[in-house]
C-alpha cells in the first residue's frame, strides 16, 4: 500500500477508511450529484454542461470534491476535477485491502489524475455480489454524508439521490442549486430503421468478410477514460463514440480492437461475417437489455482472399457437446448454433483472435462502408481504400 501522510477510520454511515496526503478534516468537501443518465450523452446535454460548471465553481472556491467511478455521471466529475486542477476524494468499494494498490494505480492512470491531489475512501464490497452495482447506494450515502456542500445537477424527483439529499439537508449541509437542471427521462436511440435501409451494393460481386461495428458505451477499447471524457465534454450535439465515430477510430488506428463477447475462457477476438450487406441488415436488432443495436450500418469489408491469408477463420457452429470433441486449436472458433429457438448460424460468422491489424492488408483489399453518402467526407485523407454507402 502507498505510504500516505493521513489515514482516518470512518464509521458512518458505513465503515470505511480515508487515505491521502492531505488531512480530510481540514477540507471543505463538496459533492456534485446526477441521477442515472443516458449511455450516449452529448457535450451540450444540460447535465454535462451543468456538471462541468459546478466542478469549476467548486475548484475555484477551494472545495475538495467527493467523487467516484463506475457510472458516467460520477466519472465525468472525477475526470473534470483533475482536468481543472482540483482536489478530490474518490470513494470506491474493495473486496479486500489487497486491491487498494491496484485500484489506485488503475484510476490515477485511466483518468489522468495527480496522486498528490487525490485522496481515497475505501469501503468493503458486498461479499459474493455479482455486480458492483449492489454497492452503489452505499457509495452514494458515503459521498453525501461526508460533504459539507451538496450541488444537485440533474436529479430525478423521488429517486434515491433526491431522498438522500432531503435526508442530509437537515444536517447543516448547504444545498447549492445554481447549476441544477431539469432531469430528462432517458431516450432510446432509434436512429436506424433496418427495414428502410436499402443497399445498392451488387450481390454478384460480393466476396468479402465484413466487420460490422456499433456505438460504444463509454471509452473505446484501448482508450483511456481521460481521453473519452475530454472528447465528451467537447462533443456538442453528437455522442462522441457513435457508430460512425467508432468506424473512423478504427481507420485512424488501423486496428479493429478485440472483445470478449461470446468467447470462452476470457479469450478476445474480432467478429466478421461473410454475408452480403443485403442479408446482414435483416439481422440488425435493438438490444433492449444492453440499450444498443447489435450492430449498425458501418463496417470494414476485407476481400475473402486477404482475410483468409491474414488468419480470419470461419466459426464452427454446433451443439454444446461438440465443443469437447474439438481440437484445442479449433475451440476458440466454436459457437453454439443457438438455443431456445435462436439460430446463430444465419450470421455466418468468421473470427480473428486478438486485435486485428488493418495495416497488414492492402488498401485495395479493403472497403469502408457507411450509412449515408455525406458521411464519406468523414474519411477524406484517412484511407486510400474505397468508401461506399450501404
Amino acid at each position: 500500500m502507498p505510504n500516505f501522510n493521513f489515514k482516518k477510520e470512518i464509521s458512518s454511515p458505513v465503515k470505511a477508511v480515508f487515505l491521502g496526503d492531505f488531512d480530510i478534516d481540514s477540507r471543505r468537501l463538496a459533492v456534485i450529484l446526477n441521477s442515472r443518465q443516458t449511455k450516449t450523452p452529448c457535450g451540450n446535454d444540460p447535465w454535462i454542461s451543468g456538471t462541468a460548471k459546478a466542478v469549476r465553481y467548486a475548484v475555484d472556491n477551494g472545495q475538495t470534491l467527493v467523487t467516484s467511478t463506475g457510472m458516467n455521471t460520477w466519472e465525468l466529475i472525477c475526470w473534470a476535477t483533475g482536468y481543472f486542477s482540483g482536489d478530490q476524494v474518490i470513494v470506491s468499494s474493495i473486496k479486500s485491502a489487497d486491491e487498494i494498490d491496484q485500484t489506485i494505480e488503475n484510476i490515477i492512470n485511466d483518468f489522468g489524475l495527480k496522486a498528490n491531489h487525490t485522496g481515497w475512501i475505501f469501503y468493503e464490497a458486498t461479499a459474493k455480489a455479482r455486480s458492483a452495482k449492489v454497492d452503489w447506494p452505499t457509495r452514494d450515502k458515503l459521498a453525501i454524508s461526508l460533504a459539507e456542500n451538496i450541488l444537485p445537477i440533474s436529479v430525478r424527483s423521488g429517486g434515491n439521490l433526491d431522498r438522500l439529499i432531503k435526508r442530509y439537508s437537515t444536517d447543516n449541509k448547504k444545498i447549492i442549486t445554481d447549476f441544477r437542471t431539469q432531469y430528462m427521462i432517458k431516450r432510446r436511440d432509434m436512429e436506424f430503421k433496418p427495414d428502410q435501409i436499402k443497399t445498392s451494393i451488387p450481390r454478384r460481386k460480393w466476396d468479402y468478410i465484413t466487420h460490422w461495428t456499433r456505438t460504444c458505451h463509454g471509452r473505446w477499447p484501448g482508450e483511456s477514460s481521460a481521453s473519452f471524457y475530454n472528447r465528451l465534454l467537447k462533443s456538442n450535439d453528437r455522442y462522441p463514440n457513435c457508430g460512425l465515430a467508432t468506424l473512423k477510430n478504427i481507420i485512424e488506428e488501423r486496428t479493429i480492437r478485440a472483445s470478449a463477447n461470446n468467447l470462452r475462457h476470457n479469450l478476445k477476438g474480432v467478429a466478421f461475417s461473410s454475408l452480403h450487406p443485403q442479408d446482414v441488415l435483416p439481422l440488425m436488432r435493438w438490444r433492449k437489455r444492453f440499450v444498443r443495436w447489435n450492430f449498425e450500418p458501418y463496417s470494414i469489408a476485407i476481400s475473402r482472399q486477404a482475410a483468409v491469408k491474414a488468419g480470419i477463420q470461419p466459426v464452427i457452429y454446433g451443439k454444446p457437446e461438440l465443443y469437447a470433441r474439438l481440437a484445442e486449436s479449433d475451440k476458440p472458433y466454436f459457437q453454439s448454433e443457438g438455443v431456445d429457438g435462436g439460430d446463430w448460424r444465419e450470421e455466418k460468422e468468421w473470427r480473428y483472435l486478438g486485435d486485428f491489424d488493418l495495416s497488414a492488408i492492402r488498401c485495395e483489399d479493403i472497403m469502408v462502408i457507411v450509412h449515408k453518402s455525406y458521411e464519406i467526407n468523414t474519411f477524406q485523407g484517412l484511407t486510400d481504400s474505397k468508401i461506399l454507402t450501404i
